[in-house]
């Protein structure tokens, strides 16, 4: 397609094209949908038609996608209409940086000032697992303020054909990326001026090819000219595997430290090279200050919690010296606090809905770290990092795995998945099924073979052999104690005793961890904490209840007494709110590892149409849970997270003003009346989970339909009136209930199996519910008549959830669990349903615990929640020797 200035793509107008190269045409752009400049990069026409490269750009787009860093230009999406496939990206302005080098050398200051912000661009990708194989001055542009974006991350890899042929008098400075023979293993990638050694041989890289970029580089801002210049590309690659650098080029004035810099990232040999980024930009930082004359701080204020980056060879040669020890003793290390980061398998990601929990242990003896990954297929599974090794390895058999936990001879993993309880030995082989475990909330393993587990949301503990077999309860809910539930058991070194976390009834402030022996006997309570609790090395770890901060105290497993002052250990710890779960983990040696929070970045209610495009925004941006319209389409009822609690609050969509509509204890989930004049809601308001009934313009009066321990949530309002569809998991799982609302009968199940039921949603006319199920091994939406009896109809294909009718009954909305929004139309012949073919929408937002769209009656406007900015988990931080921080000198 040949494009040209107005056009639209998508949703982007075309304003001027602004470059051009062998990676495709960059055009400046208007995303009409969010009113902002992005660049759209237009991929080359033949890349369409190689299946193998577009299957590997989509991977390396989504990787690209996650980098978040001041000095990186962001991409935001991409796209593909009428055969053009493209991204887009954050539109930069101002010069390249071979453009502003097209004017000569650049002062010493201003060339280590840029030089440091593009080695922090690097040190970010890296850390993710992102080479840039590209990087040169073409690629790095300079903003009117000064500062450094690096452009085009990972592009030469994700858009190299498996084989071609570079003219032999192309410009070497500019030339596209360069291909060798057909194999991704032997693929040369980059340009050639600017290329590494083993990038000309065609090897394989890893990350010394962007520093040895780098160098060349910097080396050419404080010279002002090319280090490589032959008269064709092969003369280039010639000098760049047998021509030493130039260093009499160098001005007089370059310091040494600076110079030692050059020539430790322009080694030949990658063994001879800079191993880390992070140490380029630590010689940066040491140059400049030893320039001005200050003493500059390298290391991030304590409360950050944020180090510096230990290099892969200091952390090899520190994970070697570590297990070293361990295999002598399992004791604590008596050495200085050593800290480094464990970033996601390389083309996967720390996930982070709650609904499959991604949290990391590490083993007890200290060297290994087991954690659930999403990988890039989509697959969530358990890995296995060893402290010895530089990558992660993926476990056979676990997959969906989520809150893994370890043997006492750290051999063996336990972890939930599919309903089950399961465990798989280190080094790999089957996995076992222990028992049942609907929705697992935790284990721990004793020294003697007893795990004792939490089999679902809303129960007591259990224990079971590490054989396998019946488990039985062993802790018993107190309803005086107003507990919700038991999770997260937590052995103490004899084996017979644990810590356990009480959920209370009365809300997360009230959460509270205890101590049990595991012969039975009285519950000690310890402390308050809206998480669970770990013992180690003499002291307890915890969440205070105010902040997501990490605190220690010393405690006695023997008196089973706490003693001494509560002291933070980190700060801004990641929480799965919705599980009760923090992300850290101790060993009985000190290693500790926890994971902090990515920044909230709130969402915000947009309007799409069925297309996709947008047609404006409703409110301000918040913490929005989920979106419901009210039948008459006049109102918007939402719930939002705000200082620490949840309430609904209800738009006016006319005016576009908010109200608040709940007061007081958590409250969400609201549901409408048919004749748009009452909601229903969750909450917790008299000790149990209850729901509760209140008018929109009423005097502000709560009626309570139902009430207990059990988690339950209303859907839908019968259109007559009658009757209200609930969630409910009396038993560990959730089906699908009915409440009549005259009052003279009592609520009954109506969809209840051994699987996941949930999401009832009446038809219009009411003789119909559109549910979703876990039956088939994964969400599916159905059909069945009300009031039945009568069988049921998958609606749904490819999986599925949170059905919506359209206000006629002949079409069903629901949410795709790979996150699009879905359609199918409805038939009824001969008091049968027949449903047509899935059509896919448009994209949402990621498949979650609530319902994050919500149709108009007429099916052509919808109301979605989307994120501000898409949020990925950071990486694993791990301390070892962390109590020594905490030790009496």
């Amino acid at each position: 397609m040949t494009l040209q200035a107005g056009q639209l793509l998508l949703h982007y107008r075309l304003d001027r094209k602004i470059g051009e190269g062998g990676m495709g045409v960059v055009w400046k752009a208007v995303d009409t949908t969010l009113d902002r400049e992005v660049a759209i990069k237009v991929l080359p026409d033949a890349f369409a038609e190689d299946t193998e490269r577009l299957a590997r750009f989509e991977r390396e787009a989504k990787l690209l996608a996650s980098l978040n860093h001041a000095n990186i230009a962001t991409v935001h999406s991409v796209h593909e209409t009428d055969g053009v496939r493209f991204l887009a990206m954050e539109f930069v302005d101002g010069e390249d940086l071979a453009q502003r080098l097209a004017r000569g050398a650049i002062p010493l200051e201003e060339a280590l000032d840029l030089g440091a912000q593009m080695a922090e661009a690097l040190e970010t990708a890296h850390e993710a697992g992102v080479i840039h194989r590209d990087l040169k001055p073409a690629n790095i542009k300079l903003t009117p303020d000064g500062k450094v974006k690096v452009l085009d991350f990972g592009l030469a890899k994700a858009l190299a054909p498996d084989a071609a042929a570079q003219s032999a008098d192309g410009s070497p400075s500019m030339s596209p990326t360069v291909t060798s023979v057909g194999t991704v293993a032997g693929m040369i990638l980059g340009t050639a001026s600017y290329m590494s050694p083993e990038q000309a041989r065609g090897r394989p890289v890893d990350r010394r090819a962007d520093i040895w970029s780098f160098g060349v580089v910097l080396y050419e801002m404080l010279t002002g000219r090319g280090m490589f210049a032959g008269d064709t590309v092969s003369d280039t690659l010639a000098e760049v595997l047998k021509v030493d650098p130039d260093w009499n080029a160098l001005p007089a004035d370059t310091p040494g430290a600076v110079r030692r810099l050059l020539r430790r990232c322009l080694a030949k040999h990658p063994k001879q090279r800079l191993h880390d980024i992070a140490d380029a930009r630590l010689e940066i930082e040491e140059a400049r200050s030893d320039a001005t004359g200050e003493t500059q701080r390298l290391v991030r204020p304590p409360s950050t919690w944020r180090y510096v980056h230990i290099g892969a060879t200091t952390l090899l040669l520190l994970a070697s010296v570590v297990l070293a020890l361990f295999l002598v003793r399992d004791a604590p290390l008596r050495t200085t606090v050593m800290r480094f980061e464990i970033p996601a398998p390389e083309g996967a990601a720390f996930y982070l809905d709650p609904e499959i929990p991604g949290p990391a242990v590490v083993s007890p003896n200290g060297r290994m770290v087991a954690f659930s990954a999403r990988d890039a297929e989509g697959q969530v599974r358990l890995y296995v990092r060893s402290l010895d090794a530089t990558e992660a390895r993926a476990l056979a058999g676990t997959d969906n795995a989520y809150f893994p936990f370890w043997s006492p001879e750290s051999d063996f993993v336990g972890f939930f998945a599919n309903r089950k309880l399961k465990k798989v030995h280190v080094a790999g082989g089957t996995s076992l099924i222990l028992c049942d475990a609907p929705t697992g909330r935790g284990a721990s393993w004793s020294r003697d073979g007893v795990i004792v587990f939490a089999p679902g949301g809303n129960t007591p503990l259990h224990r079971v052999s590490d054989a396998g077999g019946e488990s039985t309860p062993i802790t018993q809910l107190d309803p005086e104690r107003k507990d919700l539930s038991h999770r997260f058991p937590h052995f103490l070194p004899d084996g017979g005793h644990f810590l356990y976390l009480v959920v209370s009834a009365l809300g997360d402030k009230e959460n509270a961890v205890f101590v049990r022996a595991l012969q039975g006997g009285e519950d000690e309570p310890l402390l308050l904490s809206p998480a669970q609790a770990t013992y180690a090395s003499g002291h307890l770890l915890f969440l205070d209840t105010a902040k997501r901060t990490l605190m220690t105290q010393p405690f006695d497993p023997k008196r089973l007494k706490l003693s001494g002052e509560a002291l933070p250990v980190a700060e801004n710890i990641r929480l799965d709110g919705d599980v009760n779960h923090a992300v850290f983990s101790a060993s009985r040696n000190g290693v500790l590892v926890y994971q902090v929070a990515a920044p909230r970045s709130g969402s915000r209610l947009e309007w799409f149409d069925r297309d996709g495009s947008s047609e404006g925004s409703l409110g301000d941006p918040a913490d929005y849970v989920e979106v419901h319209l009210s039948p008459d389409d006049a109102h918007v009822a939402v719930s939002i997270n705000a200082a620490g609690s949840r309430d609904v609050w209800v738009y006016d969509i006319a005016r576009n003003t908010p109200a608040r509509f709940t007061f007081g204890p958590v409250s969400w989930l609201p549901c409408w009346s048919p004749d748009s004049s009452e909601l229903v809601f969750t909450s917790r308001r008299a000790g149990g989970i209850g729901l509760y009934r209140k008018s929109l313009g009423g005097s502000g009066q709560e009626t309570l339909l139902i009430e207990s321990e059990a988690a339950k949530f209303a859907e839908s309002w019968s259109p007559d009136g009658a009757f209200l569809a609930f969630d409910q998991n009396p038993q560990g799982t959730y089906d699908v209930w009915i409440l009549p609302l005259d009052g003279a009968r009592e609520p009954y199940p109506f969809v209840q199996t051994r699987f996941e039921d949930a999401g009832g949603e009446f038809s219009p006319d009411g003789r119909w519910l559109a549910y979703q199920s876990t039956e088939s091994g994964r969400w599916e939406v159905y059909v069945t008549p009300f009031p039945g009896p009568g069988r049921k109809w998958q609606v749904s294909t490819g999986g599925g959830a949170w059905p919506q009718w359209r206000g006629d009954g002949k079409e069903i909305f629901y949410h795709g669990v790979d996150g699009r929004l879905m359609a199918v139309e409805l038939d009824e012949r001969d008091g049968a349903l027949v449903a047509g073919p899935a059509e896919a929408l448009f994209d949402i937002s990621e498949f979650g615990h609530f319902s994050t769209y919500a149709a108009t009656r007429d099916g052509r406007r919808f109301l979605v929640v989307q994120p501000q900015k898409k949020q990925d988990a950071l990486a694993l931080t791990l301390v070892v020797n962390w109590t020594a921080e905490f030790e009496k000198e």
